[in-house]
Formats: C-alpha cells, structure tokens, sequence
C-alpha cells in the first residue's frame, strides 16, 4: 500500500509542475491573469495549501494523503 501512497504523493508532485509549465507558457498578461482567475486558481487549490490565493479546497489532494497516512499509522517522514 505505501507504494501506492507514494505515488499518489509523486502525481500532487507532478501536476503541480506541470501546471506552473503550462501558466509559465502563456505570454499574454491579459491571458495569464485570466487562468490564474479560473483554472490555475482551481488546480491549485485542489493539489495543497501551498498557493497564492486566499481561498482554500475543503479537501485537497495533500488532505487526502494526510488522511491515507493516518489511516495505515505512517508518519510524514516515513
């Protein structure tokens, strides 16, 4: 199970670089404050707590994996 979880850890990785790739991308200043209103916001805040924006996902992805650690009884460092 835990090579599971650490992938699942591996993928909020992933796509947090690949979207910061793909807002890095646009060079239009208009086009960059729009996705950042919309889908860079979205995905952000359904990967962590770590983002710019003042709101927050009642439940993220990285809550999910804290949640999966305490179920099977792993610390973070593990």
């Amino acid at each position: 199970m835990s090579e599971d979880r650490e992938r699942f850890e591996e993928i909020i990785d992933d796509i947090g670089e690949l979207v910061e790739e793909a807002i890095s991308l646009l060079s239009d200043d208009r086009m960059i404050d729009r996705a950042k209103s919309y889908w860079y916001a979205h995905i952000k805040t359904a990967l962590d707590d770590d983002h710019e924006f003042m709101s927050k996902s009642t439940c993220n992805m990285y809550d999910t994996l804290e949640e999966w650690r305490d179920l099977d009884g792993v610390s973070e460092d593990e």
